[in-house]
């Protein structure tokens, strides 16, 4: 919602407007206009003040306290980094709070989605391998790669993306179920 600035020349003139009717605020002398200057200026910096704190009191108006509210919501997750921009960061926090909640693969999808991966989650009940689920991500989020990677490489190595997706599933899955990487 946008709200109206306030000046101090909106307020004197409405408190000019609400002087008794008569001759001595029919024409206001220098000493009445400053008068009603001073007060309009008091109350316009009230008025706008308070737009500030209703701005503020909503993360997705934040400015000044942007960075307690991405505080408060755990804000950069551990092993992520947050995005350069304001308004970036706007949109992640507001991402992190309208984020469905739960254990489910679609979650861990959403995750991904968050970090602007695109990814697949196979669930499967094997004998061996209970509640089992096969985390596909794209081939630039893994540094491993066939015919490049070289003899001793790490086969389940992460770039920066990577790593972020890879802690927060494995923080927000159910602690029963094994994730094994794959990449495309």
């Amino acid at each position: 919602m946008k709200w109206f600035t306030a000046t101090k020349d909106h307020y004197a003139d409405a408190l000019h407007r609400a002087s008794p009717p008569g001759r001595l605020f029919a024409t206001l002398s220098a000493g009445m206009q400053a008068l009603y200057n001073a007060i309009g200026n008091a109350i316009a910096d009230a008025h706008n003040n308070a737009i500030r704190i209703i701005d503020e009191s909503h993360p997705a108006t934040a400015t000044e306290l942007l960075d307690q509210w991405l505080a408060a919501y755990g804000l950069p997750e551990p092993g992520t980094v947050l995005p350069p921009t304001d308004d970036e960061r706007r949109a992640l926090l507001i991402a992190k709070i309208n984020a469905k909640r739960g254990q489910s693969p679609a979650r861990m999808i959403a995750i991904a989605a968050a970090l602007g991966v695109v990814a697949t989650v196979t669930e499967w009940f094997d004998v061996g391998r209970p509640l089992t689920w096969r985390m596909t991500l794209p081939g630039e989020v893994t540094k491993f790669r066939a015919g490049i990677s070289k003899a001793g490489d790490k086969l389940t190595d992460f770039t920066t993306t990577g790593a972020a997706i890879k802690q927060q599933v494995e923080r927000a899955k159910p602690a029963h179920t094994i994730v094994e990487w794959m990449d495309v």
